[in-house]
């Protein structure tokens, strides 16, 4: 599927410390070829993302502009996937057979602080 008003170039950084406690640090930025618009997020997560028991906190931080992003490219979680930002903030849990639980809280504003929208999850996931 080669549809030029779906291209993006996309830049990103991540830097993980294994240390006593875990810390992750992420940043990614796409622009669309077409006509300029950006999507850009930044990730802060503290604990283990897969050692049992452990917990893990998690602070994302998102962008988009009206065509920055595909929601292909910036997650399912986001309840609107353009012309939005906003903050998400995850707690964490990491069981046994690779299951995991967490609570997550997202408030996301539409660009120039209309339609905000707040989320709250529970969510179990099954990772394979």
């Amino acid at each position: 599927y080669a549809d030029p008003h779906y291209r993006y170039e996309v830049y990103g950084a991540q830097v993980d410390w294994d240390m006593a406690v875990p810390l992750s640090v992420s940043a990614q930025r796409q622009k669309r070829q077409e006509d300029g618009d950006i999507g850009q997020d930044f990730q802060l997560w503290v604990g283990s993302p897969t050692r049992r028991w452990w917990p893990q906190a998690g602070f994302i931080h998102q962008i988009i502009a009206t065509d920055g992003a595909l929601g292909s490219l910036n997650g399912d979680r986001w309840w609107y996937h353009s012309d939005a930002s906003g903050n998400r903030f995850v707690l964490a849990l990491n069981l046994p057979q690779r299951w995991r639980v967490s609570a997550e809280y997202m408030k996301q504003t539409r660009t120039g602080g209309t339609y905000p929208y707040t989320r709250a999850d529970l969510v179990l996931q099954k990772r394979f």
